[in-house]
């Protein structure tokens, strides 16, 4: 019954009620018992929630009362010198997150999900002789042991629609969501979702593109290239960026972004592997629950106003 929204730069957690009335907040910046030092996403779980804030997660209970901190175990025991000298996809210490399209979520009883990448001097998204390699061959899902953050495992190669493309570092990030034991993945440019059953590692996949989708990719060639032009092609071109299961009706959402000349965005609504709605929405929307009889979704904030923004909404079916 209440909406809470993690403010990265306060490190603090406001709450609302499902009417948009403040109720309190909770959680702030310091090394203090009861301080995190940073916080970049919240993940709920059944007696608690689960705080990333860089290398550092943190779980705390209900009431908000931090019960445990600790930080990633990238799980390797290879050098600096040789991992500079030796780049391989296999190797968990040329890792790190994937703050361009951070996410957290819980998967079963035991495991974190992230997204990681590598951005190794050698071995990148950004060109050189091993960029095919790279978007072949690397992962893009680390699974991390709740109880002590340790990787355990490395998942999900890119899918074949990066090998019709040179180098598009700018939309190469992992899209996902998990229920109990399922990991729904997808990526920025695929219009393919992943439903992988995480005990037997048995996937199929599904989806239909995004209707006016700009997919003309500029493809750049150095790291340089990539960064001036980010923001530009984010605007220009359409990609996926957000999933959303909600299991109180069974449906999957995926919020897209068309690309110029449009100013509205897109969300498929899937059920049982099938598309069976398409609407416009505003600019970055996200689907984040459901509460009978509606279902709710975050967007931009208004910097004008100083508002926070989300919409309320029902399906007709």
């Amino acid at each position: 019954d209440t909406l809470c929204f993690a403010d990265i730069g306060l490190t603090s957690v406001f709450c609302y009620d499902l009417e948009g009335k403040y109720i309190g907040n909770h959680l702030s910046q310091g090394r203090g018992p009861q301080e995190l030092i940073q916080l970049d996403i919240v993940a709920p779980c059944k007696e608690g929630y689960h705080i990333m804030g860089g290398w550092n997660f943190y779980y705390v209970d209900r009431q908000w009362n931090k019960i445990q901190e600790r930080y990633i175990n990238w799980n390797s025991d290879k050098s600096v010198k040789y991992l500079y000298n030796h780049p391989d996809p296999n190797e968990t210490g040329i890792y790190e997150l994937e703050y361009a399209g951070p996410n957290l979520r819980t998967l079963g009883k035991d495991y974190l999900v992230i997204p990681i990448v590598t951005e190794h001097v050698k071995y990148n998204s950004y060109g050189g002789t091993y960029a095919s390699h790279f978007y072949e061959n690397t992962y893009t899902i680390g699974i991390l042991t709740q109880d002590s953050a340790k990787l355990v495992k490395m998942m999900c190669n890119r899918s074949p629609i990066y090998s019709q493309y040179s180098y598009v570092p700018n939309f190469k990030n992992v899209i996902f969501d998990t229920y109990q034991d399922t990991l729904f993945f997808s990526f920025e440019i695929d219009p393919h979702i992943y439903q992988m059953d995480f005990s037997t590692s048995q996937t199929i996949g599904f989806g239909e593109a995004g209707q006016q989708m700009n997919t003309d990719y500029p493809e750049t060639k150095s790291l340089e290239e990539a960064d001036e032009y980010n923001g530009e092609d984010r605007q220009k071109c359409g990609y996926y960026y957000h999933l959303k299961y909600v299991p109180e009706t069974a449906l999957l959402f995926r919020s897209f972004h068309h690309g110029t000349p449009l100013t509205y965005d897109g969300l498929q609504v899937y059920k049982n592997q099938l598309l069976v709605a398409e609407y416009q929405v505003p600019q970055g929307f996200r689907v984040i629950g459901y509460v009978p009889p509606y279902y709710y979704a975050e967007g931009k904030p208004d910097i004008d106003k100083e508002a926070m923004v989300f919409y309320r909404f029902k399906l007709p079916f």
